[in-house]
């Protein structure tokens, strides 16, 4: 187990910071831009009930806190979705 230990520190840092941006967005006023991180500003969708709009402060805040593992994990989840030779009729 002590070998996965830095893993699970990893991850847990990565949570911890994700709840500090949800926090960040949250005081953000209704209306504008939210910037997480550098590079990383999202512009709120319009007319969310306050549920609708925590579940897009935590996605937000999710993508933020560890953008590089979240492009790797889409990337890998869409695999073959983007490999043209999986769907037919698509080859040239």
């Amino acid at each position: 187990m002590a070998y996965l230990e830095p893993f699970m520190e990893a991850e847990k840092a990565i949570k911890a910071k994700a709840k500090e941006l949800v926090l960040l967005a949250a005081a953000v006023p209704e209306g504008q831009d939210v910037t997480l991180g550098e590079g990383f500003t999202y512009t709120p969708y319009p007319d969310l009930s306050p549920l609708e709009r925590n579940i897009e402060r935590k996605f937000a805040s999710d993508l933020a806190a560890d953008l590089e593992g979240m492009a790797k994990l889409t990337l890998q989840s869409l695999a073959n979705v983007l490999d043209r030779k999986q769907r037919p009729g698509t080859q040239p």
